[in-house]
């Protein structure tokens, strides 16, 4: 497996990825608008030229705010999501960010525990963040520290 950055011309590789993983309403637009972005960083995991994960997010001032994090399916629990947070975290140190904040659906155990792992902490609750099939979900707002 091979760990690089994203770029733009890859935008549709996430996309793709993004529709496999999650019931959403991003669209390959969506992605090159936020990979044209400075303050936007994408790394994604490729096997065999497939993007099979990838983590993007916004590093701004002191602050990452994590936009998408994703692994296909066929690939969860295998240490990819902890690998790709683990570029992110070089990313940011490198860059002197001290926190790093995510938001994630709260029925969504998987992901909540996999993030506890990797150390955030639940600081908040955002009600109605997301729509998933119709109906409204919170969302439970995580951060880590890592200066």
């Amino acid at each position: 497996m091979i760990y690089q950055q994203i770029s733009y011309s890859q935008a549709y590789l996430m996309s793709r990825l993004d529709k496999e993983c999650f019931v959403s309403d991003w669209k390959q637009i969506d992605f090159e608008n936020l990979l044209s972005n400075e303050a936007i960083i994408a790394i994604g995991c490729f096997s065999d030229d497939n993007l099979i994960g990838f983590i993007m997010a916004s590093l701004i001032l002191q602050e990452a705010d994590i936009y998408r994090f994703a692994t296909h399916p066929a690939y969860r629990r295998k240490g990819i999501a902890l690998a790709l947070f683990s570029y992110l975290s070089t990313e940011v140190k490198s860059r002197l960010i001290s926190e790093i904040f995510l938001e994630v659906a709260c029925d969504n155990v998987p992901a909540i525990q996999c993030y506890e792992k990797i150390g955030f902490d639940k600081v908040g609750i955002r009600h109605h963040y997301y729509t998933v099939n119709n109906k409204l979900v919170d969302a439970v707002v995580m951060k880590k520290n890592i200066l």
